[in-house]
């Protein structure tokens, strides 16, 4: 496709590889973004950015940056805990053939003539248990706000003159979540750590305009979310060319600043109201969060942490898939000392129960500074 098509910047690409490469031990890619990398990186460097939301079998899949036609749940080989638990996930390829053969069996069994539900009536449900969860928790309504589509999706479902995909729906329940403790129209500043392609920035930012937020991450994931939120927000993104030599966090002022992680001391001396982080402390071992959440838990008043609290799998060597150590909610109840957890329970999903459909048990948490 010629449209909706998001800029390559090669030369920033390496720019950013080549300061992280030269980062401190504690801001250096860890183990499970190593092994992730090596896929990764050619990719962009052989295919850049065009319709990256729709290619099959893309390394951009392992930050939530692609968007492919779901398959129901009854065929998703994913689902199932006999399949895909611990210590599956260490095969190596064998992520690519759960996906194939899930495709495979999903074609012997058309979805109209077996009663499944068809891809259409499954965007459906994700939307209307989108908009009663949106509506419980005191959120913006999610009619108020839609996927740029830019990237090409190919999974897109759309409801009145809004388009929408499972990735845009997980972050619009993950913003719902959080306000039921949080009045986001009262504050002005978020620190996300991993945003990834910047899809969570794209919703709060849409949905709250006031917002100034600072987004650090490891490079390439920075790199593709730079281009798409220059995409999507034009002159209000500070890019990563105007940041890296700044020795302070700058003033709110209603933009985006993107930092390379190694930037995150800025924080130091600092006060923001929220920090952000879904699916990424996970993939770091606990000295590594335990540094970030020492920055967190002096300078944020309310934190949102969505991880597997038991643990991601451990690797069986360096350099193969997984951590070298868990990181579990006690590591984030110690370096969040100065802030009580609030709320802790099932990541809600577009679709099914939270408890039964999330394999890894992704659970949402909610912290605020203690009172003095």
């Amino acid at each position: 496709m010629s449209t909706n098509q998001v800029d390559d910047d090669p030369e920033l690409l390496e720019l950013m590889l080549t300061d992280g490469n030269a980062a401190p031990p504690l801001y250096r890619v860890t183990n499970y973004w190593e092994f992730l990398d090596r896929k990764l990186l050619p990719e962009l460097r052989r295919m850049g950015l065009r319709d990256f939301r729709r290619r099959p079998q893309s390394a951009l899949a392992s930050f939530d940056a692609t968007d492919r036609l779901p398959l129901p749940p009854h065929l998703n080989l994913f689902a199932c805990r006999l399949l895909n638990n611990r210590l599956t996930v260490r095969i190596d390829g064998y992520e690519r053939l759960l996906e194939r053969l899930s495709l495979a069996i999903s074609r012997l069994l058309p979805l109209a003539d077996s009663g499944y539900i068809s891809v259409t009536g499954l965007g459906r449900i994700a939307l209307d248990r989108a908009v009663d969860y949106g509506a419980r928790m005191g959120a913006r309504p999610l009619a108020d706000v839609g996927d740029s589509l830019l990237g090409n999706p190919e999974w897109v479902v759309e409801r009145g003159e809004r388009a929408y995909t499972i990735t845009f729906l997980k972050k619009y329940l993950n913003y719902a979540y959080c306000c039921r403790f949080l009045d986001f129209d009262a504050i002005a500043t978020v620190v996300e750590l991993g945003p990834g392609s910047g899809r969570q920035v794209e919703v709060l930012k849409k949905l709250h305009p006031q917002l100034t937020l600072y987004l650090f991450d490891i490079a390439p994931q920075l790199y593709v979310c730079e281009q798409y939120l220059k995409k999507v927000f034009g002159d209000k993104v500070v890019d990563y060319r105007r940041t890296r030599d700044l020795a302070a966090l700058p003033k709110p002022d209603g933009r985006i600043y993107l930092f390379l992680n190694t930037k995150f001391p800025l924080l130091d001396g600092g006060k923001v109201d929220l920090f952000w982080n879904t699916a990424s402390f996970q993939e770091m071992e606990p000295v590594v969060v335990a540094n970030y959440l020492s920055f967190v838990n002096r300078a944020a008043d309310t934190a949102f942490i969505m991880a597997c609290m038991g643990g991601k799998h451990v690797a069986r060597a360096p350099g193969q898939p997984g951590v070298l150590r868990a990181t579990t909610f006690d590591d984030f109840a110690t370096g969040l000392k100065d802030l009580e957890c609030v709320d802790r329970s099932f990541s809600v999903r577009p679709f099914g129960d939270e408890a039964i459909e999330s394999p890894l048990n992704y659970e949402n948490s909610f912290w605020r500074r203690r009172k003095r």
